[in-house]
Parts: C-alpha cells; structure tokens; sequence
C-alpha cells in the first residue's frame, strides 16, 4: 500500500550483510546457537547491534577476535543435551 521496503532482500534474510555485519540469523550459524539465543544476548546488552529500523532487521558487528571469544564462551556455557527417561 505504501510501498516501502520491508528490509529483507528477495524474502530472505542475508547471514552477512554487504557491510559486513551479521544478521541474527548469521550469528546463530557462526556461533553454532539458536537464533533466540541473539536475541536473548542483545536484549541483555551482551551483544551489541542495530536494528535498520524498529521491528525490522538487526545488524551486528564482530571482529575476529569477537568470534573466537564468543565461540569460547558458548562451547564453556553449553548445556548438556537431556538424556531421554528409559
């Protein structure tokens, strides 16, 4: 009705923009966790990141040195699976 973009890129949403930055979605892949779990980190102010616009995309920036210190952090801080109840 207004045309106006919905800020995602031919229905999907890209795991690394062209700027570099990381969607959610992206990060969630790179770091091997659910992608509640960014959006957990950046609620908590754990990760920092922006939104293109309120209710829309986010954008994250991580160096190197933040993937690898993240990555640590959730092979230190992963719950053990829940063995099923014989």
């Amino acid at each position: 009705r207004w045309n106006l973009s919905s800020g995602k890129l031919h229905g999907q949403c890209p795991l690394q923009w062209e700027d570099g930055t990381y969607s959610v979605e992206g990060v969630a892949e790179l770091l091997g966790v659910h992608s509640s779990t960014v959006y957990k980190w950046l609620r908590q102010g754990k990760m920092s990141g922006h939104q293109v616009g309120k209710g829309l995309l986010w954008k994250i920036s991580l160096t190197e040195e933040q993937i690898i210190n993240w990555r640590d952090y959730v092979s230190q801080n992963r719950r053990p699976k829940r063995q099923p109840i014989n």
